[in-house]
This record gives C-alpha cells, sequence and structure tokens, in this order.
C-alpha cells in the first residue's frame, strides 16, 4: 500500500472531535493539535487506520503509543458494532484514528458523529 498524504476528511474531523469532547488530563492539548490538522497518512488499504500530520512535530520511531481515555462506538449498516479510538504517541501528541469491528469488515464508511457513543469515564 502507498502510504501518501491525504486529507483529513470532515467526517473523521467531527468523530474524532466527538471522542475529544469529555473532560480528561491533557484533553485541551489535543483539541488544539486536532484543530492544527488537516493531512494524514492512510495506514490499511481500507483506511480505517489513520496516522495524524502535525505541522513541525517530528514523531520518533519506536517511541510506542497509548489510547485515550474516551472510546466510542456505533452501528454500521450491517448493525454491528464499530468501535473508534483515537492513540497518542510517547509525547503525548495525537497518532491515530483507528476505527474496527471485532469481525467482520465495517459497512459503512460515512459514519455520522451524532451516532457516535461515547465509552469510558
Amino acid at each position: 500500500m502507498s502510504h501518501s498524504l491525504r486529507p483529513l476528511t470532515l467526517i473523521e474531523r467531527e468523530l474524532c472531535n466527538k471522542l475529544l469532547e469529555r473532560e480528561f488530563p491533557g484533553v485541551d492539548r489535543l483539541r488544539e493539535q486536532l484543530r492544527k490538522i488537516s493531512t494524514v497518512i492512510p495506514v490499511n488499504e481500507d483506511g480505517s487506520i489513520i496516522e495524524f500530520c502535525i505541522p513541525g512535530h517530528i514523531r520518533l520511531k519506536g517511541g510506542g503509543q497509548s489510547v485515550i481515555p474516551t472510546e466510542g462506538q456505533y452501528l454500521d449498516t450491517d448493525g454491528e458494532n464499530v468501535m473508534a479510538m483515537i492513540f497518542i504517541d510517547s509525547s503525548g501528541m495525537l497518532y491515530q484514528f483507528e476505527r474496527y469491528k471485532f469481525e467482520g469488515e465495517i459497512q459503512d464508511w460515512e459514519p455520522n458523529a451524532d451516532r457516535l457513543v461515547l465509552m469510558g469515564p
């Protein structure tokens, strides 16, 4: 797969904004980073994982990652749960946005952030 830059879509931005609605330590910094992001790198063929490109940030290789405390889920067109989460890198910068199902392929590539149900603290 080609790992070329592409624009962050409006849908992806809305889903990420929804995941950052809840308050937790460092969320304001992540919200500010998201406002600055205009491009991403698709990580896999189906585009369900994207890596954020933050202007001025050089990501260290092998630095590790962690998930933010809020995850979300919505139902795709076949009625199955799709999970959505944001990962940050070891320096606390936005790293990846991922959508996945436990079984099968995601059938809804045009999710609506209003249907995203937040889970976590």
